[in-house]
């Protein structure tokens, strides 16, 4: 015996399914990009050009979100009409299924839901990166929206305040990318306990953008010019600073949102063993590296004096200098160079013309900064009651030299390692110096990377997790509307599509708060993003048993 499929009742609601499904979502996507186009062009973050094409670019993001209420609406309508003409009775009547009638409406979810998928792992990140990028890559419009909202442009530590900004013409024969002035102009410099360590004031600023490129990165580079400036340091007094022909260069920090909403399937794979390719985990990573070349340098230099007596460096005219002293302790975050008793500390120096020249000093101090970049390491020497032997000149009770280096970088390959690599080469100095009081600096950058990087790997995991319930709420969605259109035919259509688009709502909130919330706990999240799919799908379950019974 041959079984017969309703065809022409499949056809016919399946060709209204389609047809309001992509009415309804085209209008859903159109609305909800306008609306995400609106406020950066209203904070001027935007100009109308861009805001249009921002706008055209939402349209294929907003899928992902606007197919599960499309589908969901248009099962409900062409449903509730279907019964309401007493069209499904008679197919009842004729010995038709409730699930076989339902098949449209669970095509349509299965389709809906496979693109949907598809298009949040492989499509749309990349429209989302575009967005971002159409906000971000303006830097100068955003240093002047952030002056005119009385924020604070921080660069390179330096939080600066200014009443107005003007833009400027570019200088291409000079490299300048773009140009600001900035009037009323107040800069200063916090420490991590909010207290100010310096302050200045100007009457003007020109401030220089240019491009550079740092390996297979482009950066936006900032001078900065100065005039009628004032300003004081932490235990000073307020001076007369006058004209500063050039602060800087800084790199503006990246204002891109880096995210794993950013990366496709693939990307993310790759990101979630290659963590180092996130911007924030990168920065945390670079830190590290120059904890282990400051902590490598140190030793360095407490062997060299340990063993020699003496260590050798370079400043940054290429003069040469030697360092004598007899012993070396590590106080208040600075090596204390101690000499012999009875004797001074040495400092014999080669210049660049080939005269020497010696030092003394009562004591002398070391501080090694290693940068966040890949650059040298760099070395600060204080002297206190210096003197010259056979330079002339008379006893000075400090002098500071900075800028000095090893003649070899011992940390220049850490900036080449990958997380991994650094977190076992952290692990292995931590377990060999662990009672060092100075390795407190190098413990706590440790732990933050190691921490960041988890962090990361769970935002990974849980955007996974979202965007294949996304998905799987598409389908129940769709079909929580079919069923619940067929149960209650007696009622109105809108009053009918509140019955699904209440659940289906609750579920989408708690898909996207429990994405939020796998970063911080993976269990909790899960159960939140998970616990309203399944919720949607009991209830899509209770409605089908409820019309199986009537």
């Amino acid at each position: 015996m041959w079984i017969r499929f309703p065809l022409r009742i499949w056809g016919l609601l399946t060709e209204d399914l389609w047809r309001l499904a992509a009415l309804t979502l085209a209008a859903l996507c159109g609305i909800v990009a306008f609306a995400a186009g609106v406020r950066p062009l209203a904070e001027g973050q935007l100009g109308p050009t861009d805001a249009l094409r921002f706008m055209a670019l939402a349209m294929i993001p907003m899928l992902q979100f606007a197919s599960p209420f499309a589908a969901g609406f248009a099962s409900t309508l062409v449903y509730h009409r279907f019964a309401a003409d007493n069209e499904h009775l008679a197919a009842s009547a004729g010995g038709i299924s409730h699930r076989s009638v339902l098949m449209p409406a669970i095509g349509l979810g299965l389709s809906l839901a496979i693109v949907v998928a598809g298009l949040a792992h492989f499509v749309i990140p990349t429209f989302l990166r575009s967005m971002q990028e159409l906000i971000t890559r303006d830097v100068a419009r955003m240093l002047i929206t952030s002056i005119e909202k009385g924020d604070a442009v921080e660069l390179n530590g330096l939080a600066i305040h200014a009443d107005r900004a003007i833009r400027g013409q570019p200088d291409p024969a000079r490299g300048v990318t773009d140009r600001l002035f900035l009037t009323g102009v107040v800069a200063y410099d916090a420490a991590p306990d909010g207290s100010i360590q310096a302050e200045i004031a100007a009457e003007r600023a020109e401030v220089l953008l240019s491009t550079e490129r740092q390996g297979a990165d482009v950066v936006t580079m900032v001078h900065m010019r100065l005039e009628g400036a004032v300003g004081r340091q932490q235990g000073q007094g307020l001076g007369e600073v006058g004209t500063i022909r050039r602060i800087g260069p800084w790199i503006v920090p990246n204002a891109f949102e880096e995210s794993p909403r950013f990366y496709t399937f693939l990307q993310l794979g790759d990101l979630h063993d290659n963590p180092e390719q996130h911007n924030a985990v990168d920065q945390l990573r670079r830190r590290l590296a120059a904890a282990l070349t400051k902590r490598r340098t140190e030793r360095l230099l407490v062997a060299a004096i340990a063993g020699e007596s003496r260590v050798g460096l370079t400043d940054a005219l290429g003069q040469r200098l030697a360092i004598r002293a007899s012993d070396v302790r590590y106080e208040n975050g600075r090596w204390h160079l101690l000499p012999s008793p009875g004797e001074s500390i040495e400092v014999d120096w080669v210049l660049s013309d080939g005269a020497r020249r010696r030092q003394t000093a009562e004591s002398a101090w070391i501080s090694v900064n290693a940068e966040e970049t890949a650059g040298p390491t760099s070395i600060t020497l204080e002297l206190t009651q210096v003197g010259t032997r056979n330079g002339g000149g008379a006893m000075r009770e400090r002098q500071i030299v900075e800028q000095l280096r090893l003649v070899s970088d011992p940390g220049a390959e850490l900036y080449e390692f990958s997380s991994a690599q650094l977190l076992q080469e952290a692990d292995r100095v931590i377990d060999r110096s662990r009672d060092d009081p100075e390795i407190t600096e190098l413990v706590r950058r440790r732990d933050v990377l190691d921490t960041r990087i988890e962090r990361l790997r769970r935002e990974i995991f849980g955007n996974h997790n979202e965007r294949f319930a996304l998905a799987v709420a598409c389908f129940l969605m769709t079909l929580t509307g079919a069923i619940v259109a067929l149960r209650l035919r007696d009622g109105m259509p809108l009053q009918v599509y509140l019955w699904s688009f209440f659940p289906a709502l609750a579920s989408v909130i708690t898909i996207s708060g429990g994405e939020n919330a796998v970063a911080d706990n993976i269990v909790t999240g899960l159960l939140v993003l998970w616990g309203g799919v399944a919720a949607l799908g009991a209830y899509t379950a209770f409605e089908y048993f409820r019309l199986r019974r009537h």
